[in-house]
């Protein structure tokens, strides 16, 4: 379960990212991603991506965050940090109006 520091600070972090809007075509070793593999493999959990590689996974943020700095990654300006929905969920987006 994620703690209420480190979801305000992804969420905030999702909200303000424009590589988070990269993520909608979604790349992974030069093919389109496909969410449901990656929802069997780290459904329930947070993943870092760098060049549409999967870097990093964890159940927590912190996790995730901790793995990136042991790499030296988190600097890099094309990492991306994603939650990864459990498989069946069911997810509805409120798109604001712009």
């Amino acid at each position: 379960m994620i703690d209420l520091f480190h979801f305000s600070f992804l969420y905030l972090y999702l909200l303000t990212s424009q590589k988070h809007l990269r993520m909608n075509g979604r790349i992974m070793n030069g093919e389109p991603m496909n969410y449901s593999e990656l929802q069997k493999k780290y459904g329930g959990g947070f993943v870092a991506f760098l060049n549409g590689e999967v870097v990093a996974h964890g159940k927590t943020f912190s996790d995730v965050l901790d793995e990136a700095k042991k790499k030296g990654i988190l600097e890099d300006e094309n990492l991306i940090f994603d939650f990864i929905e459990e498989e069946g969920a069911v997810c509805v987006y409120r798109v604001p109006q712009l």
